[in-house]
């Protein structure tokens, strides 16, 4: 579109440069990037997007285990965000973006035990193990019969839910009152079964039980597809260079042969969004950070805009004109992040397998106890081996989530070294401890323009009042992310799908 006369003033301003394009996306995450690939791939639609950090990739990051480097696309790489991918069938939208269409090869490498003897602590000590259903029977006898009643329940419940409206569900008032956690003590009695299904919702949304709505537990089952893919499928492949690396790759292939200039600007965060009959401006602040590209503000107009991202950030970081309606504001306010941290420890090689051990741990018990550790708060429920596909590391990976990342990420950074090594060693021996060259552990929930991982939940309450603003559109303004979607809440496959979905709509009103 034309510069109109607003435009064309704005661009005399000192230090503004104005741009136009048919789409302006917020976020430069996997929803973003699969939004302006679709757009100018499938559609021949111009695009803008407009990222607040220094690199694509949203809640995806890799680590170059051999240059010690972020961002980059290698065979040397593990990832502290975003990683897996499932077969086409479980995970059809992430299948062909990431592999059919943009041609990344994936390689099997679940958190599921694969060679080698695996390691289960439960109340009554610690057993070897060969795959999840052996692990399960390693638990003792009475918290097994727990277990398969609840997670009946749980299947069973969860069918009934509807995915584009949860609070419409048949029992969706009810179940919205009350926390995962009531429903968990109210259905099992055991403390170790409780703790299993408490680290069932870490896993899942990275937060404590006692917050989250139990109607959001069902929901997010359901997204899944059941607890089956939760449990295993969900976790099936890796992608080879890294799973930031489609959304660096469609960076750079917007950006191709562009003469005019860049497609996506990074370091570049969008403090307002202004929309009329016309269309819509985007106005970035200026940053004085080194890594940005520039100090000069950027003013972006166009037909539509896709904002993606997590919603306490976009949602309430970004100044709208007019405002967003109450019930959306409103929502957004009582979406809060998970938080889960990766911690990584890195060695010169997978010394386990030499002595036959997979690399991974899980636990529905403690394998020692410290004072400071009462009721779990520290269980480092699941370990394994996420070593580079290249190999030339050896990874141990370890999840600290909910509760236990809030903790841990408290405290200095030796004593999370010490208290994680601790718990390798135990079950690896000492080179567990004295052979690891690098320790990292990047906190999502620092990171000013995300703040917090996987994903929002909602806390007791919130479906019923305001779900129904989730995915509403406001005016030429349509949201898309994990955190928006029908199919995957809170995974890739989600946040393509949803930018597939405002693609769709996008585009139907353009033509």
């Amino acid at each position: 579109i034309g510069l109109t006369a607003a435009a064309a003033a704005a661009e005399k301003e000192e230090n503004v440069s104005v741009v136009s394009c048919d789409v302006a996306i917020v976020g430069g995450g996997y929803a973003g990037m699969a939004a302006a690939y679709y757009l100018t791939t499938h559609h021949g639609l111009s695009v803008r997007v407009l990222e607040a950090t220094n690199t694509t990739g949203g809640r995806t990051k890799n680590w170059d285990t051999a240059l010690h480097t972020p961002d980059v696309a290698s065979d040397d790489v593990v990832e502290l965000g975003g990683q897996w991918l499932a077969n086409r069938t479980v995970q059809p939208h992430s299948w062909r973006l990431v592999v059919e269409e943009l041609g990344f090869e994936v390689f099997e490498a679940g958190y599921t035990p694969g060679d080698g003897r695996s390691v289960i602590y439960t109340s009554d000590g610690r057993h070897n193990f060969t795959d999840l259903v052996d692990a399960f029977h390693r638990l003792p006898g009475d918290v097994q019969r727990e277990l398969r009643g609840a997670a009946e329940v749980l299947e069973g419940l969860q069918a009934t839910v509807d995915l584009e409206s949860p609070q419409t569900s048949p029992r969706a008032r009810e179940w919205d009152s009350m926390t995962f956690e009531t429903w968990i003590n109210s259905t099992v009695r055991l403390q170790e079964s409780r703790t299993v299904l408490n680290i069932l919702c870490t896993t899942m949304v990275a937060q404590s039980p006692s917050v989250v709505s139990f109607l959001h537990i069902l929901f997010y089952i359901r997204a899944a597809g059941g607890l089956g893919n939760l449990v295993v499928a969900e976790q099936q492949y890796r992608v080879r260079l890294g799973t930031q690396a489609p959304p660096l790759f469609i960076a750079g292939q917007i950006n191709e042969h562009r003469p005019q200039g860049s497609r996506v600007h990074l370091s570049s965060p969008v403090r307002e969004i202004e929309q009329d009959a016309r269309g819509v401006t985007l106005r970035v602040g200026s940053d004085a950070r080194p890594e940005s590209q520039s100090h000069r503000r950027l003013e972006v107009h166009a037909k539509y805009a896709i904002v993606t991202g997590a919603p306490p950030t976009t949602g309430l970081g970004i100044r709208y004109t007019p405002p967003l309606p109450y019930d959306k504001r409103q929502l957004f306010q009582r979406l809060p992040m998970g938080n889960s941290v990766k911690f990584t420890a890195v060695y010169p090689r997978p010394f386990w397998r030499s002595e036959g051990w997979s690399g991974t741990i899980l636990a529905s018990a403690p394998p020692f106890h410290r004072q400071s550790d009462n009721n779990n708060t520290n269980l480092l429920s699941n370990c394994f081996d996420n070593s580079p596909q290249s190999g030339i590391t050896g990874v141990l990976l370890c999840f600290l989530e909910g509760d236990t990342s809030v903790t841990l990420m408290q405290r200095p950074h030796s004593e999370r070294v010490e208290l994680v090594t601790d718990w390798l060693a135990k079950t690896f021996g000492p080179d567990a401890k004295s052979e690891a060259i690098e320790f990292v552990d990047f906190n999502w929930a620092a990171q000013e323009y995300i703040g917090g991982a996987y994903s929002s939940f909602f806390p007791p309450g919130v479906w019923g009042q305001f779900g129904h603003a989730l995915r509403s559109p406001f005016g030429r303004i349509y949201w898309a992310g994990a955190d928006y979607a029908y199919d995957g809440f809170g995974y890739i496959n989600g946040a393509i799908d949803s930018a597939s979905r405002a693609v769709k709509a996008i585009v139907e009103k353009i033509r």
